[in-house]
């Protein structure tokens, strides 16, 4: 349940440029900023995330155990931050994860 969006959107050439943009829902506050092709429906998004929660909680398997390694990593006060993520990829088929180069 998203409690709080707020962000800045600009159109041009079919393309919509987001910047500016955090998002809240219960126990995790987020950044976003990049880009939405809306002829080829392409994204290319990138963003920060705090959260109180568990990350291994959110997923299962191998990427779980490599979460729970780099877990300490990423730690800030009684949150833990994500910093940063990406979301690429055409709509339906989009690829989520820590974006290593920032």
């Amino acid at each position: 349940m998203l409690s709080q969006l707020r962000g800045n959107i600009q159109v041009r050439n079919g393309i919509s440029a987001i910047s500016n943009a955090s998002f809240d829902v219960p126990g995790a506050h987020a950044t976003v900023r990049g880009s939405y092709n809306l002829l080829n429906r392409r994204v290319d998004l990138q963003g920060t995330l705090d959260t109180k929660g568990i990350l291994s909680d959110a997923t299962t398997g191998f990427k779980a155990l490599v979460v729970k390694a780099i877990t300490p990593l990423f730690k800030k006060d009684k949150s833990v931050r994500i910093a940063p993520f990406q979301i690429t990829g055409a709509y339906g088929n989009t690829s989520v994860g820590i974006d290593w180069k920032r």
